[in-house]
């Protein structure tokens, strides 16, 4: 039993504004203060005395989102009472409580009569926890206008300039014709025809730059689709054998932030793969497998050494974008290795359509042609 003084102590821990449970060495409750009864709005006669573990299995969980995961890391703590553990946590709206978010710290009693014992503490994030989802809120709608905005600069090239150039091209061609025709041997018509062909070469990089602003069908077909399209696109155009495995987006499509910062990391990926790695190979995959997305590009290429090469603002751009995601970002690289980009990135439950499908694998390889 504790004493005077320990009773002393109590009293100054009900005060404090954070939850608090006391544990002796048989797990068994000893203390739980008034902020903690408010926070899980169960009654401290209904707490006291009891074994943790099972309160944990039969009340507390149920309270909690993702509930099973709460339960495994505090029995955890219990099983190996040696660490201090720290998470956040979700307390669910109920009768007597309102939903709330709290970071869980607990650890080990080494002092005092409830030694071997634990003591865990609980304290309210809620405005934290509302001020970042409201920072990662706006960022996204931030990062939706800039896309929204290249898109229209696209459409602007496309059929602005771009149909302008064609125009021009047209009217060269035409103009060539008419002179050849006429059975003319001109000195400059060879210089008109050197002209058409440098047109023509600013009509496809006019279309370049309209795609790597936006890949116009990301919004109706989604990114394993557009990704596919891009594989055939890289590989007739830069003589690659690309292989793409999809699984998990048979009828799926995910929120649009999450296809288009995927879709720019994988457009990155392959960029640095035809400018840098001078590979023969890639191989794409990207897997649906709940909760979480991820993309990997892998290729033969010569790699490089991360600790003494310069590492440009496209590996930034990468890191960047999967951490706007609250993903995890990985490169893999060595020299004469070849390099391996995996990017993982949490999707919300509720955030896409039907249950997953089979998803297909396509394999593509360039034609045999001269660069």
């Amino acid at each position: 039993m504790p004493t005077s003084a320990h009773r002393s102590e109590f009293e100054i821990l009900e005060v404090l504004p954070v939850g608090i449970f006391i544990l002796d060495r048989s797990l068994r409750v000893a203390f739980v203060n008034e902020t903690m009864e408010q926070y899980f709005g169960i009654r401290r006669n209904r707490l006291i005395g009891k074994y943790k573990p099972v309160l944990v299995q039969e009340r507390i969980r149920h309270i909690i989102q993702e509930g099973d995961e709460f339960a495994r890391r505090i029995l955890a703590s219990y099983e190996n009472n040696t660490y201090t553990e720290q998470f956040r946590c979700r307390v669910l709206p109920g009768r007597n409580r309102r939903a709330r978010w709290l970071e869980h710290r607990s650890k080990p009693i080494t002092t005092g009569p409830y030694t071997g014992g634990r003591s865990e503490l609980y304290t309210d994030i809620t405005a934290q926890v509302e001020s970042e989802q409201e920072r990662e809120f706006l960022h996204n709608q931030i990062m939706l206008i800039q896309e929204r905005e290249k898109a229209r600069l696209a459409q602007d090239l496309h059929d602005g300039l771009g149909q302008s150039i064609v125009a021009v091209k047209l009217m060269l061609e035409e103009l060539d014709g008419e002179i050849s025709a006429r059975g003319m041997k001109d000195p400059a018509c060879s210089r008109l025809r050197d002209i058409i062909s440098y047109v023509e070469r600013m009509s496809h990089e006019v279309r370049s730059i309209a795609f790597d602003l936006t890949p116009s069908m990301l919004r109706p077909l989604g990114l394993a689709e557009t990704i596919a399209w891009m594989v055939d696109h890289f590989a007739d155009l830069y003589d690659l054998k690309i292989d793409f495995t999809s699984h998990g987006f048979s009828h799926r499509r995910l929120p649009e932030a999450v296809e288009t910062q995927l879709f720019r990391i994988f457009q990155e990926a392959l960029n640095n793969v035809v400018k840098h790695a001078r590979a023969t190979e890639v191989q794409v995959r990207l897997v649906y497998t709940h909760p979480t997305v991820i993309l990997t590009v892998t290729d033969n290429g010569q790699g490089f050494n991360r600790n003494t090469a310069f590492e440009g603002l496209g590996i930034k751009s990468m890191e960047q974008r999967a951490e706007q995601l609250r993903g995890r970002f990985k490169l893999v690289s060595g020299s004469g290795r070849g390099t391996t980009v995996r990017v993982e990135v949490p999707v919300e439950e509720g955030s896409h359509g039907e249950d997953p499908g089979p998803g297909g694998r396509r394999s593509r390889a360039g034609p045999n042609r001269a660069h």
